[in-house]
C-alpha cells in the first residue's frame, strides 16, 4: 500500500506555456522516487486555500516569481517560513534563490552566431523593463565589441518609437538577435510591411526554440536552445533536498548555460537557391559524408573543382575550403560546449589533424581559444 506523502512541493507554473512545459520533466526526474514527496501545480490559487488544503503536509513553491509582482505571495511564504525558489530571469526576486538560465552566456552565443563573414552591422531587439532582457543585450553587444562592431539596441515601449519605424531605419543588411523567439515573430510580422528579405538582408535569432514560434512561418526561425532539462532538474533536486532534509540552497543564484543555436532558414548564412550548392552544403555539414577537402566534395557532386570554386565565389564570396572551414569549426565549437570530448577528439572528429593551425582558426573565427569554450558542469 502506497504511503500517504509527507510533502508537497508546489509549482507556479503557467500549464500553456512553451517554458513551463519544457522545465517539467527536469523537475520530475529530480523529485522522482523521493519517499513522502508528491508535486502538484496549483494553477494560481490563493496561498490561503493551497495552505489549507495541504494542512499536516512540508510544503514548497518552485516557479516563476517576479520582483514587485508576487511580493504578496512571497510574503506569505517568508511568514509561514516555507521554502521557496525561483526559476525565471525576468526579473528574479532578491530575497529568495534563483536557478536561471545564463542569459550573458546566451548573449554571447548569439554574437558569435551571427559574427559570420562579411557581415558589418548589428543590432538587439529587447524587452522593456527585464532583468533577462538587459543581461542578454550585455552579452551580445560586449562580444560583438570585441571583435570591434558596434549594436542599434531597440526597446518597444509604450509612448516610444514603434517597431516598425524602427525598422524603417534600420540599415541593412542586418544580423539581429531578439530577446525571445516572440520578440522575433513580433518583428517578422512588420517585416511583412517592408521589402526586406530573410536571410539576404535580416539574419534573426530568437532564444527558447518554441516550435510553434520558431516553425509556423514561410522563414523558419533560428533559436537558443535553453537547458530546460537542466534547470528544472538542478532546481529540482535543491528544492527536494531543501524539503526533505533542511538543505538551504548555497547559492543565492546559479546560472545554467544555453546549448546550442538551432539553426534555420532565418540565419543560416549558407542559403541559397543552386541546387548544385546546396547538395555540397548537405555534404560538407555532414559529419558521416566524410567530407574534409574540396577535392572530395568536387568528386561526390561530379563537378570539377574549379567550377565549384567559382560558384561558391559568385554566392556566398568564399572559396569552398572557407566554407567547409567555417563549417568544421562551428561544429568543433558545439562539442567543446557541449560535450566532455578531450581537445584531439574534437579535432579528428571534425576533420582538423595540426592543433596549432586549428587553434587558429578558431581563435579567429570566435575570438577564443579552443579551451576557452569549456562550459562548467552544472
Amino acid at each position: 500500500m502506497r504511503r500517504k506523502p509527507k510533502a508537497c512541493l508546489h509549482l507556479h507554473l503557467t500549464e500553456a506555456h512553451h517554458w513551463s512545459r519544457s522545465l517539467l520533466p527536469g523537475i520530475i526526474a529530480a523529485v522522482r522516487g523521493t519517499d513522502g514527496l508528491r508535486v502538484m501545480n496549483h494553477g494560481g490559487k490563493p496561498f490561503q486555500e493551497i495552505y489549507q488544503e495541504s494542512r499536516g503536509e512540508r510544503m514548497g513553491f518552485l516557479g516563476m516569481f517576479v520582483e514587485s509582482e508576487d511580493e504578496d505571495f512571497l510574503d506569505e511564504l517568508n511568514r509561514h517560513q516555507i521554502p521557496v525558489m525561483n526559476i525565471s530571469g525576468r526579473n528574479p526576486p532578491k530575497r529568495i534563490p534563483s536557478v536561471i538560465h545564463d542569459d550573458v552566456e546566451i548573449g554571447r552565443m548569439a554574437a558569435t552566431h551571427l559574427l559570420q563573414p562579411g557581415r558589418q552591422r548589428f543590432a538587439y531587439l529587447g524587452l522593456a523593463h527585464s532583468r533577462l532582457s538587459e543581461l542578454r543585450q550585455k552579452g551580445y553587444c560586449d562580444e560583438l565589441a570585441r571583435h570591434g562592431f558596434p549594436c542599434e539596441v531597440y526597446q518597444e515601449t509604450q509612448g516610444g518609437m514603434p517597431m516598425l519605424t524602427w525598422l524603417k531605419r534600420l540599415s541593412f543588411p542586418a544580423a539581429v538577435f531578439t530577446a525571445t523567439d516572440s520578440r522575433a515573430r513580433a518583428l517578422c510580422s512588420r517585416m511583412e510591411h517592408l521589402d526586406v528579405t530573410m536571410p539576404e538582408e535580416m539574419t534573426l535569432l530568437g532564444v527558447d526554440n518554441d516550435p510553434f514560434l520558431c516553425d509556423l512561418h514561410l522563414t523558419s526561425l533560428s533559436s537558443i536552445q535553453l537547458d530546460f532539462f537542466g534547470l528544472g532538474y538542478r532546481a529540482g533536486k535543491l528544492m527536494r533536498d531543501w524539503m526533505m532534509k533542511g538543505e538551504r540552497p548555497p547559492n543565492q543564484e546559479e546560472h545554467i548555460p544555453p546549448l546550442h543555436v538551432e539553426t534555420r532558414m532565418s540565419s543560416d548564412p549558407w542559403h541559397t537557391g543552386d541546387p548544385l550548392l546546396r547538395k555540397a552544403l548537405l555534404f560538407m555539414k555532414d559529419p558521416v559524408a566524410g567530407v574534409n577537402s574540396v577535392t572530395v566534395l568536387s568528386r561526390q557532386l561530379g563537378v570539377s573543382r574549379r567550377s565549384l570554386e567559382l560558384r561558391c565565389k559568385s554566392e556566398f564570396d568564399q572559396s569552398p575550403l572557407q566554407i567547409l572551414n567555417s563549417l568544421k569549426l562551428e561544429r568543433a565549437y558545439y562539442l567543446l560546449h557541449d560535450s566532455e570530448l578531450e581537445l584531439t577528439d574534437v579535432m579528428h572528429r571534425v576533420g582538423f589533424r595540426d592543433q596549432r593551425h586549428f587553434r587558429r582558426l578558431f581563435r579567429s573565427r570566435f575570438g577564443r581559444g579552443p579551451t576557452e569554450i569549456r562550459r562548467g558542469p552544472i
